[in-house]
């Protein structure tokens, strides 16, 4: 019994701990409540402030809009003629080129292509040599008459 009234005597203890703790809470609460809105109200200032700084600039005039597309379009027309011009001069290149290896200038295609068949034989000739190689190991090892003499000979 002395256990129920020594519980009841905590009882306003604890109710005010849990009131204390309430308005901590509350305390915390309205302090973040008023720093958010401190916030909000410095970034419309900022953003206020932004645009009245900004320097004021007038809209161009039509007659200006029209050159500077005119300008624009001249532009782009001396470019694409430069570069029609090069393309003529790559082309040109290229089909003096071509003429040139019809004519005559075949000999150091057909120097290539000789080259280019010694190579494949020489593999050719490499690989044939690896799997004789390869064939004769594997007639040595599963050979019966061969592995009786080795045996015989240790």
């Amino acid at each position: 019994m002395a256990l129920r009234w020594a519980a009841r005597g905590r009882a306003p203890e604890r109710w005010a701990a849990e009131r204390r703790r309430g308005e901590l809470e509350a305390r915390n609460r309205q302090q973040w409540e008023r720093a958010s809105r401190s916030f909000a109200q410095a970034a419309i200032c900022c953003s206020r402030q932004a645009r009245w700084s900004q320097p004021r600039t007038v809209p161009p005039s039509p007659a200006v809009v029209r050159r500077e597309a005119e300008e624009a379009a001249a532009r782009l027309e001396q470019r694409r003629e430069r570069l029609r011009r090069l393309l003529g001069e790559e082309r040109e290149a290229l089909a003096a080129e071509l003429r040139e290896l019809q004519r005559g200038g075949g000999t150091e295609l057909t120097g290539m292509s000789q080259r280019s068949e010694e190579l494949r034989t020489g593999r050719e000739e490499r690989r044939r040599k690896v799997a004789e190689q390869l064939l004769y190991e594997h007639w040595k090892k599963n050979n019966a008459e061969l592995r009786q003499v080795m045996l015989l000979s240790f």
